[in-house]
Order: structure tokens, then C-alpha cells, then sequence
């Protein structure tokens, strides 16, 4: 029914109206019942239309109801002639209509399932184009794409700006490896500490922001203190013990910015005096020269 409905109203009307051009050239022009029962070839075009949206079903029901149609026309003027050579002319032509629409109804349903399969290809590269492939989390281009339709719809947002205290150390002492393994911790412990319809992304190396939809400057602390103290635990990588503690800027809209550039330069500005003020905690930003913590 979903399949009907996404069917054009003008493709209805040009199918119907096609099926009336027989009728019309029997009974108006009265040419030969040869050249009428060519006409009917016509009754191919609904055929056409209707299958190349609804695929080799709607083929099939699209030629049952025509040859029906065309049939009960013959039958009228096959018991008023009584002419075998038109009955050969009426089989051959309702033949060659089920052969012809057959074969355009799977070859566009080869089509759709290209089509499909295509769209769904593009759909994933967006997707993969979007997400950090190390951790899973959104990379800075879909971090923007998604925060710039976030706060379009939410009044009251927040971002929080996370760097890692001492993850070079980590790096350098027990190698990449570990290193990345820590990173896809991280990312997993953040997204623990915010709801669903939150943003998070990596920028790179191990700066990570989150855009918290409709979360204002309460909500906003929360979940860096949630963050905060979700680092008090020890993170074991490979069994060595990997300590790092985050430091973090938070930004709100649309006091800090009211686009999502703005509020990732003021959070950016607010994790450094994080930073500055002790590192493992978080400071907001008010104004230059102005942090609460």
C-alpha cells in the first residue's frame, strides 16, 4: 500500500487514460481490426509506469488487469465476428504484451534493487565519512554536521571540551597500542555519561567534546563531574594500570555562541584554564579573563 501511495497522481491518469485509446480507435475511426490490435500495445505504457515504482509485483498485477480488461473487450467482438484470423491476431497480442511486460517488470526490479543497494552504499560512506574510525565515535566533521542541526532546534545547549591529563605519559611508557586501546576506553566512558541524543566526537589525539542537546549550564556540570569522577577508577590496558584524568571546558549556548564554532573555540579557551588551575576538573567560561571552576 506504502508502494501505491509514493506513485505519482499523474502517473494513475496517464495509465487509465492509456487504457481508453483501443476503445476509442475501434469505435471512432474504425480502422482495420489488425491496426486496433496493435492499439492495444499501447496498454504496455501502464505497464511500464507502474512497474518502474513498484518493481516485477506490481508488473504482474498491472498485467493481469490489463489483459482482463482487453479480454473482455475481445470476447464482445470475437462472438460478433466470428473471425479465427482475429482470434490469432487477439492471442498473439495478449501474448506478446505478458512476454514484453514481463520483462520490463523484472528488468526494473533489477533496477530498484540497484538503486536500493546504492542509496544504502552511500548512506554507510556518509556514515563512515562521519565517524572516527579508532574509536566510534563521531569525528570532527560529523561532530559539526550534527551539533550544527542540534542547536538550530535546542535554545538552551551546552559543549564540553576534554583533554586528557597525561595520556602522552601512557603513550610514551607502554607504546601506541596501548595507547589507542586507552583512547577507545575514553570514548566508551564518556559516552556512559551522557544521554542518547548527546553528541560526542574526537577532534584528534585526545581532545574529545561533547554537545549536550538542550542542556544547560547545571546539566553541563553534571556530566563533567560525571566524567570526571568515572576517570577515578583505574583503567587497566593489557595489564598495565593507565592513569589520566580529564580536564574540561565547558561552553553554553547562546550566552558563550550561538554557532557550534563559536562554542568550540570559548570551551577550548575554558579547558586550558582547566588545565592551568590543576588539571582533573573543569571550568566554565563567563568571558576573557573571567573562569569559574
Amino acid at each position: 500500500m506504502t508502494v501505491l501511495h509514493s506513485i505519482p497522481s499523474l502517473v494513475w491518469f496517464i495509465s487509465f487514460a492509456v487504457l481508453g485509446i483501443p476503445l476509442i480507435v475501434d469505435d471512432v475511426f474504425k480502422l482495420d481490426e489488425a491496426l486496433v490490435e496493435m492499439t492495444w500495445f499501447l496498454t504496455l505504457i501502464p505497464t511500464l509506469l507502474l512497474s518502474y515504482y513498484g518493481g516485477l509485483h506490481l508488473s504482474i498485477v498491472t498485467l493481469i488487469f490489463v489483459a482482463v480488461f482487453h479480454s473482455l473487450f475481445e470476447v464482445v467482438e470475437i462472438f460478433i465476428e466470428q473471425n479465427p484470423l482475429y482470434i490469432s491476431i487477439f492471442l498473439t497480442s495478449i501474448f506478446l504484451q505478458v512476454l514484453i511486460g514481463l520483462t520490463v517488470g523484472v528488468l526494473s526490479s533489477k533496477v530498484k534493487e540497484k538503486e536500493s543497494h546504492l542509496e544504502r552504499l552511500n548512506k554507510e560512506l556518509e556514515k563512515l565519512s562521519s565517524i572516527d574510525e579508532l574509536t566510534g565515535v563521531y569525528n570532527r566533521r560529523g561532530f559539526l554536521m550534527l551539533s550544527r542541526q542540534a542547536i538550530i532546534s535546542s535554545p538552551v545547549s551546552s559543549c564540553l571540551y576534554l583533554d586528557l591529563d597525561g595520556f602522552k605519559q601512557v603513550n610514551d611508557k607502554y607504546g601506541h597500542e596501548t595507547g589507542d586501546e586507552l583512547l577507545k576506553n575514553v570514548a566508551r566512558l564518556i559516552k556512559s555519561c551522557v544521554q542518547e541524543e548527546d553528541v560526542v566526537g574526537r577532534l584528534g589525539g585526545d581532545e574529545y567534546v561533547v554537545f549536550l542537546k538542550d542542556g544547560d549550564e547545571n546539566r553541563a556540570v553534571q556530566v563533567a563531574s560525571q566524567i570526571k569522577n568515572a576517570f577515578s577508577e583505574a583503567i587497566i590496558i593489557n595489564n598495565e594500570t593507565c592513569t589520566v584524568t580529564p580536564s574540561i571546558g565547558i561552553a553554553g549556548s547562546p550566552a558563550d555562541g550561538k554557532s557550534i564554532e563559536e562554542l568550540l573555540l570559548n570551551s577550548d579557551s575554558a579547558m586550558y584554564r582547566a588545565k592551568k588551575q590543576g588539571k582533573n576538573g573543569y571550568s566554565i567560561y563567563t568571558e576573557p579573563g573571567l573562569y569559574t571552576v
